[in-house]
């Protein structure tokens, strides 16, 4: 009887660490169900039936999670998903069977679907192999990624447009006009900031090398204000084209302009000056001959 009372008692204690084996493996199932329902993407199991046809993927779960889809995919659990989706290309299951075959993720287009109420939506789909013979397709809406990738590249696109413009704009706003073989114009209209500065300076520095020319009119009656900045990029110049064998000649200084540079100290001497555009050609037009 003791040996029988010790195998019943050794059978129930084996009872007992089943049912709690049981118990604990039930919480673990039921908090990875509640886990994939509450999941913001959709996931579908598929289970392959029959390794040589790649239509014969059959639902066994579905968290019915995938955003805005057309149809409740809980409603088609146990049903093969050529017969839920009969218009599914040939081309995708067989991806579905390559995924499962190779063991390797697969990422498959995207889907546009038309949902009632709402719009169109965009869905990425991924093929996750879990087994040799349980496929995990996950459904995530990118509708609002792709929004916001679709404004980024017009933004980008309206960027570049405005950046073309601005080069134009610049390339406008500083002509270099040549009146003879020897002399060249470039008259200045606007502010002249750090990359119009830089952008005259760029066009009168080739000009003058390509035409070989030897004076550099620089006409600044449309600039409305002349500060430290822009003074400093006249002589700039004009210390540039000295240095390539040019002379610049500055006109359009106006009374008040000029008593601006004379209050900021700004020393002119490295540039001829003449008072309208009309004098300093004729001064290089004369020079040329001496």
């Amino acid at each position: 009887m003791s040996n029988s009372a010790s195998d019943s008692a050794a059978l129930q204690a084996q009872i007992a660490e089943l049912q709690a084996q049981l118990a604990h493996a039930q919480r673990q199932a039921e908090l990875f169900e509640n886990l994939v329902k509450r999941l913001p993407i959709g996931i579908d199991l598929l289970q392959r039936e029959d390794p040589d046809d790649p239509t014969s993927l059959r639902l066994i779960f579905t968290n019915g999670l995938m955003p805005n889809a057309p149809i409740d995919m809980r409603l088609h659990v146990g049903k093969l998903i050529k017969d839920i989706f009969p218009d599914v290309p040939p081309m995708v299951f067989e991806r579905y069977q390559h995924a499962l075959d190779s063991g390797e993720l697969v990422h498959l287009n995207e889907l546009t679907v038309k949902v009632p109420d709402i719009g169109v939506r965009i869905a990425q789909l991924s093929a996750i192999p879990l087994t040799n013979d349980i496929l995990c397709i996950k459904v995530a809406d990118i509708t609002e990624q792709k929004q916001v990738l679709e404004a980024q590249r017009h933004m980008l696109e309206q960027q570049a447009i405005i950046n073309s413009q601005q080069e134009a704009l610049a390339d406008i706003s500083t002509p270099l006009i040549p009146i003879t073989d020897s002399v060249v114009i470039m008259p200045l209209i606007g502010a002249v900031d750090t990359r119009r500065a830089q952008q005259m300076m760029e066009t009168l520095l080739h000009g003058i090398s390509h035409m070989t020319a030897r004076f550099a009119i620089l006409d600044i009656t449309g600039v409305p204000i002349v500060d430290t900045q822009v003074a400093h990029v006249l002589i700039q110049a004009a210390q540039s084209v000295r240095l390539l064998g040019g002379q610049v000649i500055l006109t359009g200084i106006r009374p008040e302009v000029a008593q601006t540079l004379v209050g900021l100290g700004v020393n002119l001497n490295d540039l001829i000056v003449r008072g309208n555009l009309q004098s300093g050609v004729a001064y290089a037009t004369i020079e040329r001959y001496h």
